[in-house]
């Protein structure tokens, strides 16, 4: 195909930044229009600003109130000949804002004086993500993604993607709405909630476990596919908890699976705006990039050398250490270890791990993810199969212990349910 003859031609510098801005636009060349992206490119948009003083306003009334997403004004706002009527703020990020809002075309004609009538779970709502400047990749790479993957269960835990409209100034990302909240917030809250490990912070191990296989199952299959996520960060991981239906259904032994219901518990991963589509760019492609840096990115990033999927697996490995020890990776949680064999460096957790948990298996984990050029004896990327070699042996004794008699994997994936649907704003 002509994409195939332009792909095969696009021949970038080596190592390059992928998100310049003459590359974005070779990448999307070499991708098949979409008719959910309404390119508006030539048109002025101008309503981030309205939509922040709205939040502004409306947060400063309801703050002192619990919200229900039917109290006083929505801010309606019109894209094309969609609209949407905005409810409220979720969130904020360095390029805007993300939204609550009612689909009000999906929604059809009903009188809005019935409201009262209509089941609040029967709005049809989304989350709309507005950036400025505006941004079309994210959209594409996340459809991408979605084609490529044939798994549905590892679909379930990527944000579904509706519709783009970019205007000259802003674009505005349609996303499926998740409302239980981050993973972060469940570390955050695991007293509260009841399921930190007792006398600490962080959260029950048989929990670190079960998202962390959640996540590693998703990261294999997406790299498997030539994805690099690019961002992945505990406040980019939304929890993913759907009801069983019936809720019998639920076995109350970890079925690896999916099957007894497992399948309807995870994660949901957001933010896609840095996640890089390998098979666009020729073999042996490596990338740099020139965006600020923390202690939660890879060594490769931060000291300005070439990575490829490193940064997913250094991100891994902050999520799981965040679980763990309740606390953000820093600079000082990464130390060198004894070089390797051939003398490259070599880095382990400054953290001892507890001497009652899996201490066998974080260690081989964590020294895979924060080492992943040592692993094959050519530093192939990426450790697919590895990874999965290791996932197996986590789901077999999450499987053989989620019964154990303090606290069972069920009981705690309850009791975060519970949290998160009746302990803030009635999420």
């Amino acid at each position: 195909s002509a994409a195939r003859r332009a792909i095969s031609s696009f021949n970038p510098p080596n190592p390059r930044n992928p998100f310049d801005g003459p590359i974005v636009s070779n990448l999307l060349s070499f991708i098949p229009t979409d008719t959910a992206f309404h390119d508006l490119r030539g048109h002025v948009s101008n309503q981030l600003d309205a939509l922040q003083k709205f939040a502004k306003k409306k947060g400063r009334k309801s703050s002192g109130s619990r919200r229900s997403s039917h109290d006083d004004e929505t801010l309606q706002i019109d894209l094309l000949d969609r609209s949407y009527s905005v409810v409220q703020k979720l969130g904020e990020g360095g390029f805007g804002a993300v939204f609550e809002a009612i689909d009000l075309f999906a929604r059809g004609d009903r009188d809005p004086d019935e409201e009262e009538f209509e089941d609040e779970d029967e709005i049809p709502k989304v989350a709309l993500k507005v950036v400025k400047p505006r941004s079309i990749w994210e959209f594409h790479v996340l459809r991408r993604i979605h084609q490529k993957l044939s798994d549905e269960r590892l679909k379930r835990s990527l944000i579904i993607p509706e519709a783009l409209f970019a205007y000259h100034d802003e674009s505005f990302l349609v996303l499926e709405l998740c409302k239980q909240g981050t993973l972060l917030e469940i570390v955050n809250n695991a007293g509260k909630a009841g399921i930190d490990r007792a006398g600490s912070c962080s959260l029950d191990e048989l929990l670190v476990m079960f998202f962390a296989i959640e996540l590693m199952r998703l990261l294999e299959g997406m790299h498997r596919a030539g994805f690099i996520h690019g961002d992945m960060k505990i406040d980019n991981c939304l929890l993913r908890l759907e009801d069983v239906d019936p809720p019998s259904a639920w076995s109350s032994i970890y079925q690896p699976s999916g099957e007894g219901g497992w399948g309807m518990k995870g994660i949901k991963l957001i933010d896609f705006g840095r996640t890089i589509d390998t098979q666009l760019f020729p073999p042996n492609q490596t990338f740099i990039g020139d965006w600020p840096t923390d202690a939660r990115d890879c060594f490769e990033m931060r000291e300005g050398r070439p990575w490829t999927y490193q940064t997913d697996y250094f991100g891994l490995a902050g999520i799981i250490y965040c679980m763990l020890f309740g606390q953000y990776v820093d600079a000082s949680s990464v130390v060198p270890a004894a070089p390797a064999e051939d003398g490259r460096q070599r880095y382990k957790l400054a953290n001892a791990f507890k001497r009652y948990w899996q201490v066998d298996i974080w260690s081989k984990l964590f020294d895979m993810l924060l080492n992943p050029t040592l692993v094959q004896s050519d530093s192939q990327l990426p450790l697919c199969d590895e990874l999965a070699e290791i996932r197996h042996e986590m789901e077999a004794w999450l499987q053989a212990n989620c019964n154990r008699s303090s606290n069972t994997l069920k009981g705690l994936l309850k009791k975060v349910s519970l949290f998160v649907l009746g302990g803030k704003d009635g999420r």
